[in-house]
């Protein structure tokens, strides 16, 4: 794929999205996950497909309130279209859903970054280093954020 032309992996996503459309038929909210998944990723390169790779999550959701992935990946794609505010929406509400899972704070604080709610956004972390003690990541993350408040 990464030897094609822009408009030949545009062609080949679209087929992808195609049998997603039959996978659907067969089994909505996963298929959603999947194809919404598959939108955001051409979004990349097509960033109007971010607009129906949401309108993919909200049938997800709609479909099942409770599905963890569906707005963590929901929060992905408004970061992407710079709706913070309801990124952060969609990140508590799969907090509310899986409370026990590190990605979800760890998104969160990355956008309470960005709204540079430095506070809430070490807390979020704490929180996922909480419950994922070995995850570096956040680890650095933590201390960079103690750096700059000492400065």
């Amino acid at each position: 794929m990464f030897n094609k032309q822009p408009e030949s992996v545009a062609n080949d996503f679209e087929k992808e999205l195609a049998e997603c459309d039959k996978a659907i038929k067969q089994n909505p909210n996963d298929a959603y996950i999947g194809y919404g998944f598959r939108l955001r990723i051409l979004g990349l390169r097509f960033p109007e497909k971010y607009e129906l790779a949401l309108e993919v999550y909200n049938k997800a959701i709609a479909l099942n309130p409770n599905h963890f992935q569906a707005y963590l990946n929901k929060g992905a794609v408004l970061i992407q279209l710079g709706k913070y505010d309801l990124a952060l929406e969609a990140y508590n509400k799969a907090i509310e859903v899986d409370p026990s899972h590190p990605y979800a704070y760890n998104n969160k604080a990355e956008i309470l970054r960005k709204l540079e709610k430095y506070d809430l956004y070490l807390e979020s972390y704490n929180k996922a280093l909480e419950l994922e003690p070995n995850d570096f990541e956040t680890q650095a993350q933590i201390q960079t954020l103690d750096m700059q408040k000492a400065k």
